[in-house]
């Protein structure tokens, strides 16, 4: 359920929309926040350094947010404000990861850059994640895998903070 769309409040300047060419007061946004324009489907995270993430697709966003109660809608005008960054990945220790194209599956470690950790067989998946380790499990698009750093493989004693896995049946638009 939602409680409702969240606007940012407008600031005193104008700028022009990328959408129709016409003026628009320009949002005023804050570090930290989730935005999208008015008429572009793409939700973005607003860094410190207030450059615009974006995420490609709803299961992403869901690894960060539990509902898109915390997206803020802005002008068009005030996304060219905002200098585009790095697409933002799956958070760390929420899902488990593959290629579309490909049978590894990889756990996601925190860092500078999110680390990539090979999880080498079924067996040691099964004995981090337990039986249902497959449920976890979502694609990340090829042409973002190099995003990620590569780390050491998964050794089967490593025991993972479970309470921060999300079911990739979780990471998806609920219509209520």
């Amino acid at each position: 359920a939602t409680t409702g769309r969240r606007e940012a409040l407008l600031s005193s300047t104008t700028g022009v929309s990328p959408f129709n060419g016409s003026s628009e007061w320009i949002s005023s946004v804050s570090p930290g926040w989730y935005v999208r324009g008015e008429n572009y489907d793409t939700v973005y995270y607003v860094s410190p350094d207030m450059r615009r993430h974006p995420l490609w697709n709803a299961e992403t966003f869901f690894t960060w947010q539990d509902s898109f109660d915390s997206v803020v809608w802005v002008t068009d005008a005030t996304m060219p404000t905002l200098p585009m960054g790095e697409p933002l990945l799956p958070k760390a220790g929420t899902v488990l990861v593959k290629l579309a194209d490909g049978p590894a599956v990889y756990t996601i470690g925190e860092g500078t850059m999110p680390m990539l950790r090979a999880i080498p067989d079924e067996r040691i998946a099964e004995a981090t994640y337990g039986s249902g380790w497959a449920n976890y499990v979502i694609d990340v698009p090829p042409t973002l895998f190099g995003r990620f750093a590569q780390g050491t493989p998964l050794g089967s004693e490593e025991r993972p903070d479970m309470s921060l896995l999300k079911k990739r049946t979780t990471l998806t638009v609920s219509v209520s």
